[in-house]
């Protein structure tokens, strides 16, 4: 019994165990606007395929409208079994 109680504790406190880091790439004299974003998914914390057209600067800009790019920051949040990758694109 006591056995089992600390299995499903560890298996919870896994479950919810997380880590998130987000850092500045990129800072210009443009006014922030507009925000746009892209977030990919890894698989096991390998980092996702770049070659899909779904993430990065441009497309995060695109989205939001932005001509002009006042900042470029990116998140990456660690989980369990499963990574997020996030560009944030700020400007007018």
């Amino acid at each position: 019994m006591r056995t089992m109680f600390i299995i499903m504790t560890l298996i919870v406190l896994l479950a919810l165990s997380a880590c998130s880091i987000t850092k500045p790439m990129l800072i210009t004299n443009v006014p922030m606007t507009k925000i746009g974003r892209t977030t990919q998914t890894g698989i096991l914390f390998f980092p996702p395929m770049v070659f899909d057209n779904r993430a990065g600067i441009y497309v995060a800009a695109r989205k939001a409208g932005i001509t002009q790019v006042a900042t470029v920051d990116y998140r990456v949040s660690w989980y369990v079994l499963f990574s997020t990758w996030e560009i944030i694109v700020t400007g007018q």
